[in-house]
């Protein structure tokens, strides 16, 4: 596992960077972080600098509240969402740099939700930036959608809360993501260690999957280097062409699986484990669905490959997962504990972007 490896680094925040999101579509050289020092920040890749530095004074109140994750709204690339405590903020950078709505009490029906909205750590937006996923500290997830003709905030239309996903998740639902191109199929991860495959559209949940049986399937394949910490659901991507989901696991494993009708098909076969700490973020490289980076609480920054395409035909369910995997292609140590994680496509293997708990944003290019 030897490759070149150059890291460059972003500074302009003042604590640790809990978010990073690059937008759908062009331009491809902006990204938005997140911080713990209560702003979000636009960032020019090409020239290394801080071109915008989002903020509103509602940030700064000091009633324990954390700032979570930031957003482009896709369709939409001037709008910028920001979670902060139990809110959604939106900004609109055609007209400031600070707050132009407080969507959570703004969204018709947010507030009346059935479960306690609690912090919220991370929301997600299918990729036509028409509907909304907010999981939920009490397992439940809100499926938002816009609603009217305008196209931004205060322009004729709205979010409303169209329904409450309940009864599966018996914890924190920590992640959501959509299936790419596809605004009804929603994939949610929590710390019961369980991945739910849902209909948003209809509230229904189509499959359900338990942590558990695969960490115990891999604990018998890995020997000696299986952890033992629960498999809770740490963060969960959707590979760019919508044919592969990666589950990243508190037991230092990626699990994969390829979308086939309303299933996550096939069980999930481990390649070579190279985390010996539980993962705190994936994220797959644009225009691939074989190729992943990870994140770890050991500080490992590691490129990964599906060993082969998963199968969708109708091969057994054993002979099938036998052929599919993580393989590690690539690995470097970061010199502090990451948060969270972006991929672009670079020059060789790709350029990862990474947040931590330091104050600086890291470029980190494989060739």
């Amino acid at each position: 596992m030897t490759a070149s490896v150059s890291v460059s680094a972003l500074r302009g925040h003042r604590d640790s960077v809990v978010s990073l999101d690059i937008p759908s579509e062009p331009p491809d050289h902006l990204v938005l972080s997140c911080s713990d020092d209560n702003t979000a920040r636009l960032w020019d890749v090409r020239t290394h600098t801080s071109c915008r530095r989002l903020h509103d004074t509602t940030f700064d109140s000091q009633d324990g509240s954390t700032m979570g994750a930031a957003r482009f709204r896709p369709g939409h690339p001037h709008q910028i969402y920001v979670a902060r405590g139990g809110a959604l903020y939106a900004f609109d950078l055609r007209r400031s740099d600070r707050v132009l709505l407080n969507v959570s009490s703004g969204v018709e029906g947010f507030d009346g939700a059935s479960s306690a909205i609690g912090e919220i750590d991370r929301f997600a937006f299918d990729s036509s930036g028409g509907t909304m996923a907010v999981p939920l500290e009490s397992g439940s997830v809100l499926v938002c959608e816009w609603e009217g003709e305008g196209q931004g905030e205060g322009a004729g239309g709205g979010w409303a809360v169209k329904r409450e996903l309940t009864g599966e998740h018996g914890n924190i639902c920590g992640s959501a993501v959509f299936r790419a191109g596809c605004a009804r199929d929603l994939v949610t991860g929590g710390y019961d260690c369980r991945v739910c495959r849902w209909d948003a559209s209809s509230g229904k949940c189509r499959m359900r999957l338990d942590m558990n049986k695969v960490h115990s399937e891999l604990e018998t394949s890995a020997g000696a280097k299986q952890l033992v910490n629960p498999p809770f659901v740490e963060d969960l991507a959707c590979s760019h062409d919508g044919s592969k989901m990666a589950v990243a696991l508190g037991d230092g494993n990626i699990v994969l699986y390829g979308f086939t009708g309303d299933r996550l098909w096939p069980s999930p076969h481990s390649g070579s484990i190279t985390h010996l700490s539980p993962l705190s973020c994936v994220t797959f490289l644009p225009a691939s669905h074989t190729h992943l980076f990870s994140l770890s609480n050991d500080r490992q920054l590691t490129l990964w490959e599906a060993k082969r395409s998963l199968a969708t035909s109708t091969s057994s369910r054993r002979s099938v997962a036998s052929q599919c995997g993580c393989h590690p292609l690539v690995q470097h140590e970061m010199g502090h504990k990451g948060n969270c994680i972006v991929a672009v496509a670079g020059e060789g293997r790709g350029r990862a972007i990474v947040g931590d708990v330091s104050s600086e944003i890291k470029l980190v290019d494989f060739t």
